[in-house]
């Protein structure tokens, strides 16, 4: 999930992801279309799957469900990326998501405590807010009041960008069709997070559509259809 952390945090009172609102509002990206394009605004970050292998460090800090019983030793900086991410790959390959608060866990940088829970084969890349599997270039953490979760989306400025291939994905040309998969504490108003599956990958979509670029958001467009669920 998006800033599943947040989420979690919503749901039970208790993409980079790192990009925190501008200070200035970004300038709007050129549109791919012949014609002015249509749908209200909105400026990306991107998040990812936080994995254990991309931090180094001495296993210091625990992991543990959502009964306190302890899943895994990782490092401090792990445990802050998983937390900001709300989804990680630890070391041993298990995939792991945000559960609920609990008093036993390791405090996240937001202050909040919160357990884990392992996924199966069938979320290999996380949960949204409606238990739903994420997608990577699928999902969308977004505002609900802005564009409700579930809803399929057409950014026409996405549509013909190729995907640079990195960590297994990409490799292909989107088609503009997103559908909004998540929400998270720091998505607010006319800002999506665009879930992107890796840090590599983020890195590399930082050379094709920068966080903080523009894209037009045709919510409930028929061309994306497909991605209903």
């Amino acid at each position: 999930m998006r800033r599943v952390i947040a989420i979690a945090l919503l749901s039970t009172a208790c993409g980079t992801s790192q990009a925190q609102e501008p200070a200035e509002r970004p300038t709007e990206a050129a549109a791919t279309t012949s014609s002015p394009p249509t749908g209200s605004l909105v400026w990306n970050t991107y998040y990812y799957v936080a994995s254990e292998a991309d931090y180094s460090g001495s296993p210091s800090a625990t992991l543990f469900d959502a009964t306190c019983a302890p899943m895994a030793q990782v490092n401090e900086a792990f445990l802050n990326a998983v937390c900001i991410e709300g989804t990680g790959r630890l070391a041993d390959g298990r995939a792991i998501n945000v559960d609920e608060t609990c008093d036993c866990a390791a405090r996240c940088p937001n202050g909040s405590r919160v357990c884990w829970r392992a996924l199966d084969a069938s979320a290999p890349w996380g949960l949204g807010n409606r238990e739903n599997a994420l997608e990577p270039f699928v999902s969308w953490a977004t505002d609900r009041s802005v564009i409700p979760s579930g809803e399929v989306v057409y950014a026409p400025e996405w549509d013909g960008v190729e995907i640079p291939v990195v960590d297994g994905l990409g490799g292909f040309v989107h088609d503009g069709c997103f559908r909004a998969d998540d929400v998270g504490g720091a998505i607010d108003g006319d800002h999506v997070d665009v879930f992107v599956g890796t840090r590599s990958m983020w890195r590399a979509m930082e050379g094709v559509r920068p966080t903080r670029s523009r894209q037009h958001a045709q919510v409930g467009s028929p061309r994306c259809a497909h991605l209903r669920r």
